[in-house]
Protein backbone atom coordinates (compact mmCIF):
# COMPACT_ATOMS: atom_id res chain seq x y z
CA UNK A 1 0.00 0.00 0.00
CA UNK A 2 1.34 3.46 -1.01
CA UNK A 3 2.18 5.79 1.96
CA UNK A 4 1.00 9.10 1.37
CA UNK A 5 2.57 12.17 2.86
CA UNK A 6 0.45 14.52 5.61
CA UNK A 7 -0.76 17.62 3.68
CA UNK A 8 1.20 20.87 4.53
CA UNK A 9 -1.08 23.32 5.28
CA UNK A 10 0.07 26.62 3.90
CA UNK A 11 2.68 26.33 0.59
CA UNK A 12 3.80 23.76 -1.80
CA UNK A 13 6.69 21.86 -2.13
CA UNK A 14 7.36 19.57 -5.09
CA UNK A 15 10.73 17.37 -5.99
CA UNK A 16 11.94 18.34 -9.44
CA UNK A 17 13.49 15.81 -11.91
CA UNK A 18 17.15 17.61 -10.53
CA UNK A 19 16.21 15.79 -6.86
CA UNK A 20 15.85 19.57 -5.45
CA UNK A 21 12.99 20.67 -4.51
CA UNK A 22 10.66 24.10 -5.45
CA UNK A 23 9.01 25.81 -2.87
CA UNK A 24 5.73 28.25 -3.96
CA UNK A 25 2.79 29.56 -2.29
CA UNK A 26 -0.23 32.09 -2.81
CA UNK A 27 0.65 34.97 -1.45
CA UNK A 28 -2.11 38.01 -0.12
CA UNK A 29 -2.20 39.37 -3.41
CA UNK A 30 -3.72 36.16 -4.78
CA UNK A 31 -1.00 35.37 -7.56
CA UNK A 32 1.51 32.22 -6.89
CA UNK A 33 4.55 33.19 -6.16
CA UNK A 34 8.05 30.96 -6.54
CA UNK A 35 11.24 30.79 -4.29
CA UNK A 36 14.28 32.56 -6.45
CA UNK A 37 15.88 29.53 -6.05
CA UNK A 38 15.43 25.69 -5.72
CA UNK A 39 16.30 24.10 -2.58
CA UNK A 40 18.88 20.82 -1.86
CA UNK A 41 16.36 19.52 0.58
CA UNK A 42 12.52 19.00 1.60
CA UNK A 43 13.22 20.64 4.85
CA UNK A 44 15.00 23.64 3.43
CA UNK A 45 12.24 24.12 0.97
CA UNK A 46 9.75 24.34 3.93
CA UNK A 47 11.86 26.72 5.93
CA UNK A 48 11.54 29.38 3.03
CA UNK A 49 8.12 28.89 3.08
CA UNK A 50 7.98 29.24 6.94
CA UNK A 51 9.97 32.51 6.35
CA UNK A 52 7.67 33.47 4.23
CA UNK A 53 4.79 32.65 5.95
CA UNK A 54 6.09 34.63 9.00
CA UNK A 55 7.05 38.08 7.02
CA UNK A 56 2.98 37.83 6.07
CA UNK A 57 2.25 37.48 9.71
CA UNK A 58 4.04 40.60 10.71
CA UNK A 59 2.77 42.30 7.85
CA UNK A 60 6.29 43.22 6.44
CA UNK A 61 5.67 40.20 3.13
CA UNK A 62 6.99 42.14 -0.06
CA UNK A 63 7.00 39.77 -3.52
CA UNK A 64 9.99 37.40 -3.58
CA UNK A 65 10.89 39.35 -7.11
CA UNK A 66 10.00 42.57 -5.67
CA UNK A 67 12.34 42.36 -2.51
CA UNK A 68 15.52 41.12 -4.39
CA UNK A 69 15.27 43.52 -6.87
CA UNK A 70 15.76 46.21 -4.19
CA UNK A 71 18.86 44.37 -2.74
CA UNK A 72 20.61 43.85 -6.32
CA UNK A 73 23.92 45.81 -6.42
CA UNK A 74 25.09 46.67 -9.64
CA UNK A 75 28.68 47.69 -10.47
CA UNK A 76 28.22 51.38 -10.88
CA UNK A 77 26.73 51.21 -7.74
CA UNK A 78 29.25 49.75 -6.04
CA UNK A 79 32.18 51.87 -7.82
CA UNK A 80 30.63 55.15 -6.77
CA UNK A 81 30.03 54.06 -2.69
CA UNK A 82 34.15 52.74 -3.04
CA UNK A 83 35.56 56.00 -4.44
CA UNK A 84 32.92 58.10 -2.01
CA UNK A 85 34.69 56.22 0.63
CA UNK A 86 37.69 56.89 -0.06
CA UNK A 87 40.18 59.84 0.75
CA UNK A 88 42.05 61.05 -2.45
CA UNK A 89 43.25 63.92 -3.42
CA UNK A 90 40.75 65.66 -5.50
CA UNK A 91 42.86 64.90 -9.09
CA UNK A 92 42.81 61.18 -8.43
CA UNK A 93 39.33 61.46 -7.13
CA UNK A 94 38.68 62.86 -10.78
CA UNK A 95 40.90 60.80 -12.54
CA UNK A 96 39.00 57.55 -11.36
CA UNK A 97 35.57 59.52 -12.06
CA UNK A 98 36.58 59.81 -15.42
CA UNK A 99 38.00 56.34 -15.75
CA UNK A 100 34.57 55.11 -14.45
CA UNK A 101 32.27 57.14 -16.40
CA UNK A 102 34.47 56.86 -20.01
CA UNK A 103 35.32 53.53 -20.26
CA UNK A 104 33.83 51.13 -16.91
CA UNK A 105 30.45 51.94 -16.53
CA UNK A 106 29.41 52.40 -19.86
CA UNK A 107 29.74 48.91 -20.73
CA UNK A 108 29.62 47.13 -16.89
CA UNK A 109 27.79 49.42 -14.78
CA UNK A 110 24.29 47.93 -15.07
CA UNK A 111 26.00 44.54 -14.41
CA UNK A 112 25.18 42.89 -10.69
CA UNK A 113 26.79 39.94 -9.44
CA UNK A 114 24.11 37.37 -11.00
CA UNK A 115 24.61 38.65 -14.69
Amino acid sequence: MATRRARRGWGKVRALPSGRFQASYVGPDNARHNAGETFGTRDAAVGWLHGERRAIDLGVWTPPGEAEAADVLTVEGYAREWLAQRDLRPSTRHLYASLLDGRILPRFGSRTSTT
